[in-house]
């Protein structure tokens, strides 16, 4: 697949994100989506700045930035709560662990 070319408004911006990820990943989903570079982080972030601009006119201005900012900064909060639920639950599963081990040494 080509890539595709400079000046393309969603390029601009995912050169901007991938400029901060490991191996220029974004940049490189963008330009080759169905290739697979092994790195799913990578995949889904360029989608999601993909997303910000389908159905829409779309310019590589402040707004834009700004929309795939708050895209990304969703994605983190989202991130964030299953971070959470995944650690709560492992606690839990210790606390639980725990408290059969102690019963079982009385």
């Amino acid at each position: 697949m080509a890539k595709k070319a400079k000046g393309d408004p969603i390029r601009d911006i995912i050169e901007v994100a991938s400029s901060v990820y490991p191996d220029d990943l974004i940049l490189s989903y963008y330009d080759e989506p169905a290739k697979d570079w092994g790195d799913g982080l990578a995949q889904f972030i360029a989608r999601e700045i993909t997303s910000v601009c389908s159905g829409a006119v779309c310019n590589a201005d402040a707004d834009t930035f700004y929309k795939a900012a708050r895209a990304m900064t969703r994605v983190c909060e989202q991130m964030t709560d299953v971070t959470v639920a995944l650690n709560e639950r492992s606690l839990r599963l210790n606390t639980e662990a725990l408290q059969l081990k102690k019963k079982g040494t009385k």
